[in-house]
């Protein structure tokens, strides 16, 4: 049996959420648990694009391997994005479906995401409960 790991799965464009992942893995080492730090090929609009099989730096691909035996999961991604980009893809359709597949059997799920940016973060801790 292999030794239990926390997967920390990102996609990062400009290094900002790559360097919160190694923060992440660290704490998670740190805690005694072993970290399995990954990334994601960058987003295409190509439906054919091709990606290098092992990323020019940072951290390997993510394989179907590394999220079926994973003890746990963290996952990052940015959450700001080109405005003429995003405007070009969400003129073509009315919908934005992500499918993921990972040949591990049915099952389906919904996220959802919120804004995790430094002034979101700053105004909400100054709440006191």
């Amino acid at each position: 049996m292999n030794k239990p790991y926390i997967l920390v799965l990102y996609y990062s464009v400009n290094g900002a959420t790559e360097k919160m992942a190694q923060h992440i893995a660290s704490g998670i080492e740190q805690a005694g648990c072993e970290a399995r730090t990954r990334c994601v090929p960058k987003v295409s609009a190509e439906c054919e694009a091709v990606t290098e099989a092992i990323p020019a730096k940072g951290a390997l691909y993510c394989t179907p391997d590394d999220l079926k035996y994973c003890s746990g999961l963290v996952l990052g991604s940015p959450t700001r994005f080109d405005a003429e980009e995003l405007r070009t893809s969400l003129a073509r359709a009315n919908k934005v479906p992500i499918k993921v597949y990972l040949n591990l059997g049915d099952g389906s799920a919904t996220a959802w995401g919120c804004d995790l940016s430094e002034d979101y973060v700053r105004i909400n801790s100054e709440y006191i409960t």
